[in-house]
């Protein structure tokens, strides 16, 4: 399944998470949540206060799902 041109995932992060994610220094993102999303799927990342800004984008490889437990 290829992307939906028309949706995309954003996720707002501490500024230091993002810059490590843009740095490839962080691959794994947990989210209480899971997005309802089909892989892949491009992601916003936008960094909050003091920057609030969107910082840059990527795309979703894998989204896994795991009891709180396991996390």
């Amino acid at each position: 399944m290829t992307s939906d041109p028309e949706r995309a995932l954003f996720i707002s992060l501490k500024p230091h998470y993002a810059e490590a994610i843009l740095d490839r220094r962080k691959t794994v993102e947990l989210r209480r949540t899971r997005p309802r999303i089909h892989v892949p799927t491009i992601v916003l990342f936008y960094a909050s206060s003091p920057r609030m800004e969107l910082v840059g984008w990527g795309e979703v490889e894998q989204v896994k799902q795991m009891p709180v437990a396991q996390a």
